[in-house]
């Protein structure tokens, strides 16, 4: 993909990156977050509680109403969120 970015990447879905990136740094969102964290206890895949994330499992531009749902987010640890992201895999 290098070089190759905006509409131009197979993996562009609109620009939203001003949409994510104001959610992303909203009260609503850490909220949740600690809720979801919370809920799963660490990484839902392989149980590690080192660098969590928080994963939607619908995808954030194709799907925003459900962006802060919590049925919607999963914890993942660093590694598990990266695989889900490479092999684009929904549960």
């Amino acid at each position: 993909m290098s070089g190759r970015t905006g509409a131009s990447n197979p993996n562009w879905k609109g620009g939203v990156s001003p949409e994510r990136q104001r959610l992303y740094a909203s009260a609503e969102w850490r909220e949740v977050v600690r809720a979801v964290k919370r809920r799963d206890g660490g990484c839902v895949e392989c149980g590690s509680a080192a660098e969590l994330h928080v994963h939607h499992i619908e995808s954030f531009a194709e799907f925003p109403s459900l962006r802060l749902h919590p049925l919607n987010l999963e914890t993942l640890c660093r590694p598990c969120h990266y695989e889900k992201h490479r092999k684009g895999v929904k549960p």
